[in-house]
């Protein structure tokens, strides 16, 4: 259970990485790398793959959310994070804004990662 454990901390840094690197591109008007298909697949697939080892994780250690309210806050800071993370790579949005909105994405993604590391919801309790 530990590599499953260990590569879903992986996949969560990876996700956070890829919105940070297509920002980044984003930021230097290469909205054509920003966007292309690689980087795409490697969000989503980073996404899925977090989403996946979250669910073998909830079996094996038997919490699950909406039934323990650090999972529960966990999946609704998620759903945060990622419209956090959509929004702030749109190109029609201006520099400043998108930049903010990124900053909240990864202080979105701080709390998610201490309400997982803690077991203990922050928002919720």
């Amino acid at each position: 259970m530990l590599y499953v454990i260990k590569l879903h901390a992986l996949m969560g840094l990876l996700s956070f990485a890829f919105i940070l690197g297509r920002s980044f591109l984003s930021f230097q008007n290469k909205p054509h790398l920003a966007n292309h298909k690689a980087a795409i697949l490697g969000t989503l697939g980073s996404m899925g793959l977090l989403l996946l080892t979250a669910f073998i994780l909830c079996i094996n250690i038997g919490q699950y959310p909406f039934a323990d309210a650090w999972l529960t806050e966990k999946l609704a800071l998620l759903f945060v994070y990622v419209g956090l993370g959509l929004v702030a790579l749109s190109p029609k949005l201006s520099v400043p804004i998108r930049a903010m909105l990124l900053t909240l994405c990864g202080a979105v993604f701080g709390v998610i990662f201490t309400v997982a590391k803690h077991h203990t919801p922050l928002l919720f309790s």
